[in-house]
């Protein structure tokens, strides 16, 4: 055989690409180029676990090592043990599976050791997979006649990784490897000498080499100290890394299982590394955020609806728009064709179908009429409008408005007309659902959608199969538990799964992913006579869903890249990996998003889907600042009206510490409070005046954010004034609010409507401002004097609510601090 010379260029290089990248970068290379040196683990052969530490929790649940007890955290210490008594003994660190076992278990036989390695080997063997542009660039060396040869650190043995190259790799890539390298065999690393011993063993000069792994050391510099040119696999781009360590994160306290007693299962990284960098933020929202998380509903409709049909069950899929529009696109991907049909069908149109008698209507009043929402809840009734203005005029003019509101709705004519008109829109959504659908009895209809309590599918289960003759099902993402959710609902994530605590910390921001996932269409509000739905007005711009389209688009390509890297691979992960990394991508979306999503995010909006003109903004970072310095982390108002319905991404944008805490006051119920986050306390001087008379009094002021403090005072009916003697204590401070609150409403969800900015009415003695809210306190007299006057009714007590930061203190209050 003949071979071109080895090049005598000297300079060994070293390469950093991504795996698109290696392909060219080879082919560059191969100038006087003999043989291809490949790492093995991360490079030739990935892990679907997150670390290979991983592994060792599912080879706990093994036979041989859970009869001792051989746990994650014994085969991690044992590992340590056995390489620091090599060093002792040998000056390597170098070892091998007998040595490690022996090192946790000393007295085990040789049948045990046997046993334990086996298992240990069968573990990585499902843990593994080959790593498709590495497959390529064997087959590429190959055709060019080159001899490939695998150089790993590993306390497995040559026979060990054969094994695992005849199991996972195709068969014409197992057979090109020409040799195997072990560290544990050869006694020593690459970052240490393995690369000599490899070229020695080869018989070929440094140059006739090309070395390809992922590691800073053991595959780049190491290999170049030896002559050898290197290209190092950079797997993830900074940004993609930051999101995957930040998704495990989420996924660690979500799911307190993961590095307890199961692996923290990752399936997606060898799809991250395949796509192209770098990622715009819609794409990085889209493919690294969403993707994962649709792909693995996706999987999971598609193997829902295969099993009804393996059952015999005529089924058709109804994917409910507008959220279940990016998951239709997702499914169809995956599946290869369209798997159902989308239908506009609403929370609205469910239950204005729904009421058949007077206990349906009767059910509604009792969950809706709290909320004295009248006008809506006529709408939402389908009472005219005249009859509306009646009732609600009522209602209004009654002592207890919401009594009195159901006692109207209830009175024989009104639920009369209720019942009348709600069978007339149950007739025209059944053609609705007949022309677009072709429903038929004796079918089974599956609702798809992001979930939650499955409201449609509630309020027109029991109409289709007592009126058409039609079984219900309902598939979705997340189906939390209601009575007898079981018998007719499942989800990715449901309560089979995880407990109802895990719910309860995803729910109340979920309106981000809702927006991910929306069409670019408005609530359907009714249908007309022939089925066609009439819609609502837009009450969210057009232009927010033209910036969704490049992420619903990247979103789509994820599912397409994942389902053909599985399929190349020949290792999808089954539903167990999927639900855990679909509950970490979702945490980390919703609690820890990235500068470059949160920023495109930046504006978007919710429609409620309730034929009202509700449109809550997801986020403002500005506000989500201002309400934490000067109410704190767990007292930010989320008030009905103005609601921002995702608090967490501007706890996230002030600080990580912020959005974890309140993850975990959400998934465990802690119950600290504000008080309980620090022991910092400022204490200030008062002058309390009433009339002529004044007093002394001291006020606590307690931590917030950003360094900030808040003191409350006691200022009755407004008729005792304050002065707050910050130069006693301070030489520079800064001022961020002077507030009168009503005290029924202080840190309570309506605070904002019942406070009054007293900053215009305040008199500063001794005070220099220095710049806006800066001042710096010439002397120990400086105070403030605030004058409480409300333009409100004079009913209420009142307090006054000052927000400072203290910037530089007195000398002798510093000299007391420490």
């Amino acid at each position: 055989m003949n071979h071109p010379k080895p090049s005598s260029k000297q300079t060994p290089e070293l390469t950093e690409l991504r795996a698109s990248e290696l392909l060219g970068a080879f082919q560059q290379h191969t100038d006087g180029l003999r043989v291809l040196s490949l790492d093995c683990f991360d490079t030739l052969l990935w892990r679907s676990t997150a670390s290979p530490v991983d592994v060792f929790y599912d080879l706990s649940h093994t036979e041989p090592f859970e009869r001792l007890g051989f746990n994650a955290r014994l085969r991690v210490s044992a590992e340590t043990a056995a390489r620091e008594s090599a060093r002792v003994r040998t000056g390597k660190g170098e070892v091998d599976l007998a040595q490690i076992y022996r090192a946790g278990f000393p007295e085990l036989s040789d049948s045990e050791v046997e046993a334990l390695a086996e298992a240990e080997l069968s573990t990585e063997m499902a843990a593994c997979y080959p790593f498709p542009p590495v497959v390529e660039l064997v087959r590429a060396a190959k055709a060019r006649r080159l001899r490939v040869v695998v150089v790993s650190d590993t306390y497995f043995k040559e026979r060990d990784l054969r094994r695992l190259f005849d199991a996972l790799l195709p068969p014409d890539v197992a057979r090109s490897i020409d040799v195997v390298f072990c560290s544990s065999e050869l006694n020593v690393s690459k970052s240490v000498g393995l690369f000599e011993r490899v070229l020695a063993r080869l018989g070929e000069k440094p140059g006739a080499v090309l070395h390809v792994g992922d590691h800073p050391v053991a595959d780049g510099s190491a290999p170049r100290r030896a002559g050898v040119a290197a290209l190092r696999l950079v797997h993830q781009t900074p940004e993609v890394e930051a999101l995957i360590r930040l998704e495990r994160t989420a996924r660690s306290m979500l799911h307190p299982s993961t590095r307890c007693s199961e692996s923290m299962a990752s399936p997606f990284h060898g799809i991250f590394a395949c796509a192209e960098a770098p990622s715009p933020p819609d794409r990085l929202l889209g493919y690294y955020g969403a993707g994962p998380i649709l792909y693995a509903f996706a999987r999971f409709v598609l193997d829902r609806l295969g099993a009804l049909e393996a059952q015999g069950q005529r089924v058709k899929p109804l994917f409910l728009l507008r959220d279940a529009y990016l998951p239709k696109r997702v499914c169809d991907a995956v599946a290869g064709r369209s798997c159902g049909q989308t239908v506009a069908i609403s929370r609205f149109a469910a239950l204005a179908a729904s009421f058949r008698t007077p206990s349906d209507v009767a059910r509604y009043l009792g969950q809706s009429a709290g909320s004295r929402r009248f006008d809506a809840m006529c709408r939402q009734l389908l009472l005219p409008e005249s009859q509306a203005s009646s009732v609600t005029r009522s209602a209004n003019n009654s002592s207890d408005p919401a009594h009195a509101f159901v006692r109207e709705v209830c009175k024989p004519a009104v639920l009369e007309r209720i019942l009348e008109r709600s069978k007339a829109y149950r007739s025209r959504l059944f053609r609705y659902l007949e022309s677009v659908v072709g429903i038929e009895r004796g079918d089974t209809v599956l609702f798809v959608d992001l979930g939650y309590e499955g409201t449609a599918q509630r309020q027109l289960e029991p109409l289709l199969r007592q009126e058409l003759g039609v079984d219900v099902l309902g598939t979705y993402l997340l189906a939390v538990r209601t009575p007898g959710w079981e018998r007719s609902r499942s989800g990715l994530l449901d309560p089979s799964w995880c407990d109802d605590r895990t719910f309860a910390t995803l729910l109340p921001y979920i309106a981000l992913l809702e927006d991910l996932c929306t069409a670019d269409d408005s609530s359907v509000i009714d249908y007309r006579d022939d089925g066609t739905p009439v819609r609502a007005e837009r009450v969210v711009a057009g232009d927010q869903f033209e910036r969704l389209v490049p992420v619903q688009d990247a979103c789509v390509q994820f599912a397409r890249d994942a389902e053909r890297f599985f399929a190349t691979t020949g290792h999808p992960p089954g539903l167990e990996a999927l639900r855990r990394s679909a509950l970490g991508a979702l945490g980390r979306l919703l609690f820890m998003p990235t500068e470059a999503e949160t920023r495109y995010l930046e504006g978007f909006r919710l429609d409620m889907n309730l034929a009202t003109d509700d449109a809550f903004q997801l986020f403002d970072r500005a506000k989500g600042l201002d309400g934490l310095r000067r109410r704190g982390l767990f007292l930010v108002e989320r008030k009905v009206r103005a609601l921002r319905t995702n608090q967490p991404i501007e706890l996230r944008s002030a600080g990580l510490e912020l959005s974890l805490a309140l993850l975990a006051r959400h998934r465990y119920s802690l119950e600290f409070t504000q008080e309980d986050l620090s022991l910092r306390r400022e204490t200030l001087d008062l002058l309390i005046a009433r009339g002529q008379h004044t007093s002394s009094a001291t006020v606590a002021a307690h931590p917030t954010h950003d360094g900030y403090f808040a003191a409350v005072v006691a200022v009755g009916n407004c008729e005792l004034s304050v002065g707050v003697l910050f130069g006693r204590r301070y030489e520079w401070v800064q001022i961020e609010a002077v507030e009168l609150i009503a005290t029924h409403a202080l840190y309570q969800q309506n605070e904002s409507e019942h406070t009054e900015d007293l900053s215009s009415s305040c008199k500063a003695e001794g005070m220099a401002m220095r710049a806006d809210g800066l001042f710096e306190c010439v002397d120990e007299s400086a105070f403030i004097f605030v004058l409480p006057r409300s333009t409100a009714a004079a009913a209420n007590n009142y307090v006054v609510r000052i927000v400072f930061r203290p910037l530089v203190l007195r000398g002798a209050a510093a000299a007391a601090a420490g």
